[in-house]
């Protein structure tokens, strides 16, 4: 796996989670997911953490490299992973926007749970585009 040079970036519940996703993408998907995961590297947390965002900054504006976006370019729901925080249930979103993976959004705020363990994921699913 490519991005684990960014694991530094990501705390770990994230990575762990966009690896999750990468795990149940359809195989034309998973190298530009890949690459995109790559690119990160600004991430932006809400105040509670319930939407956490994913930038790839050069020259102090956003650029995704062209090559690596996906051919539908709207918002979309890529997949949903279930994962726990120590006894803490949680079903994170991973959203694509403008062609790359862009956030995960949770109903339940993410930052108190950060640090609970074991954080393992126990369900992961792709949303195909309808």
């Amino acid at each position: 796996m490519v991005f684990s040079q960014f694991d530094k970036a990501l705390l770990p519940f994230e990575a762990k989670v966009l690896r999750a996703t990468l795990d149940v993408l359809p195989p034309a998907l998973t190298k530009r997911f890949d690459a995109q995961v790559s690119a990160i590297n600004k991430v932006q947390r809400r105040l509670d953490w319930r939407e956490i965002e994913f930038y790839c900054v050069s020259w102090f504006k956003v650029r995704w490299p062209q090559a690596e976006l996906f051919d539908f370019r709207n918002e979309w729901r890529l997949a949903t992973i279930d994962c726990t925080f120590a006894e803490h249930a949680v079903s994170v979103g991973v959203w694509a926007a403008g062609g790359h993976v862009f956030s995960l959004e949770a109903e339940c705020p993410m930052r108190p749970l950060h640090r609970y363990s074991p954080f393992s994921i126990t369900g992961a699913e792709f949303h195909e585009l309808s």
